[in-house]
C-alpha cells in the first residue's frame, strides 16, 4: 500500500502537496492544504504567484494562484488543441465545510491511504477513491471530467478494496 508523501515543516504550515502512489510508483492523487504558500517545488510553474498542483501529462490540469489587487491576468481561453489521454476521468474535491474524507485507490482497488480535507483543502485524484463526511452538515464540491451518470452506469467501475 503506498502512502501520502508528507506536507508539513516545523513551522506548522504545509510546505508542498500531499502525494498518494499506488505500490508500482503511479501517482493517483494530490492534496492541497488551504495554507500552502510555498510553490516553488511546484513545477512547472515556479514563480511566487503561482505553483502546478498537477503533473502535465494529466488531462486534468490544476494550479494554485496567489494574487494581490492589480496584478491579474488578461482575459483570454485556452483552446483544445491536443485531447489528453487518460484511462479513467480525473476528479476534483473541494471541501467547504466540515470534514470530508476521502480514500484513495488504484484502478486494482489499492488503498493509497485517506485525505482527510478540511475547509479549502483541494484533492486531485486520479483513479479510484470513495467519500465521506467526517461531521454533520459537511459540503464540498467535485468537479470531474463529465457526464455525470448514476452509478450503474457503464462508466463507474465498483472497486472491491484490497488490504
Amino acid at each position: 500500500m503506498g502512502a501520502p508523501t508528507p506536507s508539513s515543516s516545523a513551522a506548522g504550515g504545509p510546505r508542498q502537496p500531499e502525494r498518494f502512489f499506488a505500490s508500482d510508483g503511479r501517482l493517483l492523487a494530490v492534496l492541497a492544504r488551504a495554507g500552502l504558500r510555498d510553490y516553488s517545488e511546484l513545477p512547472p510553474l515556479t514563480d511566487a504567484g503561482r505553483g502546478g498542483l498537477t503533473p502535465v501529462g494529466w488531462p486534468l490540469q490544476a494550479m494554485l494562484l496567489t494574487r494581490q489587487p492589480g496584478v491579474g491576468v488578461r482575459s483570454h481561453y485556452h483552446v483544445n488543441d491536443v485531447a489528453a489521454e487518460s484511462a479513467t476521468r480525473h476528479s476534483v474535491f473541494v471541501c467547504l465545510e466540515g470534514v470530508l474524507v476521502i480514500n484513495v485507490y488504484s484502478r486494482e482497488g489499492e488503498h493509497a491511504g485517506e485525505a482527510r480535507l478540511g475547509v479549502g483543502d483541494v484533492l486531485v485524484v486520479t483513479e479510484g477513491h470513495s467519500v465521506d463526511a467526517q461531521e454533520p452538515g459537511t459540503r464540498g464540491l467535485e468537479v470531474k471530467q463529465g457526464p455525470y451518470l448514476p452509478y450503474e452506469s457503464p462508466d463507474v467501475v465498483l472497486l472491491e478494496a484490497k488490504s
